[in-house]
């Protein structure tokens, strides 16, 4: 096994002086640079190939070379391989780099993922992909990953229940964004009864106290929200954007400040509803109004659904009339707008 190894480590570093340093190419100081990397093994005629690549366009930077031996060395083929790859024959070094480095941040990405996406999604994962398509796998990953993070407000055993349902067996990333595409499919989790709805907001009374219920007949309760803990406790079924922590830098206190209303929004609850459905809960962030004609799309932004969806949307014609029309469903317009005046004069 020594012989055989020592043989291999020969070959590598035949290849290497063949290709550059018997010919001139690259000079006895620059072998001694590769070789302080390599020490000769069979990665010896790859990193030369770069070296070179990096002479010739003036870029010569070791300690990068290095990282990329590393990157190379730590290469698994059935792990995001490289289509076409050979350390001993690289067609294109500047292509080979750039999909060397989006595989790294595929797997680095992918990495943080949960244990059930990696054994549903092995054919994806061994599958061979170009530069090319690495960079578009990248792009899709990047946003499955970011809609992911809609489930952070959910609990354990809440967002283990619909993980389960997104990395089914032999999932593909295209599957994935499909399933995240219908926000529907996102939602619930966790079965909210009137009975739960109370121990929310009663263990909230003794923490942050940021939840009030101002109205309570029949299906429908109207819950006053201070604070951003308050609206990630009741909020904990939704996609609002203020009841997780989003990936690159978002957080939900700061989504809290920016689409509440003098620090206040209203939760509004019709428990006629499937607590999974997007209509079980509606926010509303600014104050209704009769007439929003003169407010043009700043009438938008106001009413949403358990699913993020901005009732101000539906409505191509009016501005307003749409919101309206939905509070009216759940409760009478005068009533609506007197509960819930965000403590505005």
């Amino acid at each position: 096994m020594k012989k055989l190894i020592k043989q291999l480590l020969r070959e590598n570093l035949q290849l290497a002086d063949k290709a550059y340093f018997n010919i001139g190419k690259l000079s006895q100081a620059d072998r001694e640079s590769i070789l302080k990397i390599t020490n000769g093994d069979p990665y010896t005629k790859i990193i030369a190939d770069i070296y070179y690549d990096m002479l010739i366009n003036d870029k010569i930077d070791l300690a990068k070379l290095s990282s990329i031996y590393d990157n190379i060395k730590d290469y698994n083929n059935n792990v995001f391989p490289i289509k076409g790859f050979n350390i001993n024959n690289i067609e294109n070094v500047s292509v080979f780099l750039n999909a060397l480095d989006k595989r790294k941040k595929i797997m680095n990405m992918f990495s943080t993922w949960p244990s059930i996406a990696k054994r549903n999604m092995k054919d994806d994962i061994r599958k061979e992909r170009t530069n090319s398509e690495m960079n578009d796998y990248l792009n899709d990953l990047e946003y499955a990953d970011s809609n992911l993070t809609q489930l952070e407000n959910r609990n354990e055993k809440a967002r283990n229940r619909i993980l389960s349902k997104i990395f089914i067996s032999d999932t593909t990333l295209d599957d994935i964004i499909d399933f995240l595409n219908d926000k529907e499919s996102l939602l619930g989790g966790t079965e909210l009864t009137r009975k739960q709805i109370n121990q929310i907001i009663k263990d909230d009374k003794e923490n942050a106290n940021e939840l009030s219920v101002k109205y309570n007949k029949g299906n429908i309760m109207i819950i006053e929200v201070s604070g951003p803990e308050g609206i990630k406790e009741i909020g904990c079924n939704s996609l609002w954007c203020f009841t997780y922590n989003r990936k690159g830098g978002g957080n939900n206190f700061d989504d809290w400040y920016r689409n509440s209303t003098n620090d206040i929004c209203y939760v509004i609850i019709d428990f006629s509803k499937s607590s999974d459905s997007e209509d079980f809960m509606y926010v509303l962030t600014k104050p209704l109004m009769y007439d929003y004609s003169n407010y043009g799309t700043t009438a938008a932004n106001r009413l949403y659904t358990m699913a993020n969806r901005d009732l101000h949307d539906e409505d191509d014609e009016e501005y307003g009339a749409s919101i309206n029309d939905y509070i009216k469903k759940l409760i009478d317009l005068p009533t609506a707008m007197k509960i819930m005046n965000f403590d505005l004069e």
